[in-house]
């Protein structure tokens, strides 16, 4: 069996041409932070592993907040602060832009909580990593007004 490796870090030259970008959210700054190797955020495989990590991790539930050591600040998945990262992508220089809608118009993205739900999200954005601003954010559900 051959080693897998992410086409980017066998073909540094395919890197140069289609860069990987990843979208994670910044807790600190509460923001989205790009992840891609032109940063120095990955360049071998384990690297790029904790980056994607960093973007997809859902609060509360699959684990820590990731720190990737050229960042800084913990992160977790791109749904707090850019669930449809084309902002990010136009602002990277993107010209092109491909967006895949799970819903149709006029279906409403807000929820009622469960209490499971509110108490998960008390203990691990207030206690655990004392985020109080975040733990506002989520319990508001301004996440999923953006």
């Amino acid at each position: 069996m051959g080693t897998l490796t992410h086409p980017a870090l066998a073909h540094p030259s395919r890197d140069q041409i289609q860069p990987l970008h990843l979208i994670a959210s910044g807790l600190e700054s509460e923001g989205p932070v790009v992840l891609c190797s032109k940063n120095g955020n990955f360049n071998d495989l384990a690297s790029l592993a904790e980056c994607m990590r960093a973007s997809m991790l859902l609060p509360g539930i699959a684990g820590p907040v990731v720190r990737v050591p050229n960042v800084g600040e913990p992160m977790c998945d791109a749904l707090l602060y850019e669930q449809v990262p084309y902002r990010s992508a136009l602002v990277g220089g993107a010209t092109h832009g491909l967006v895949l809608r799970s819903r149709p118009d006029g279906i409403g993205t807000l929820a009622k909580q469960s209490v499971l739900e509110r108490m998960m999200l008390r203990r691990f954005w207030r206690r655990k990593n004392r985020l109080p601003a975040i733990h506002g954010m989520m319990k508001q559900q301004r996440h999923r007004i953006r």
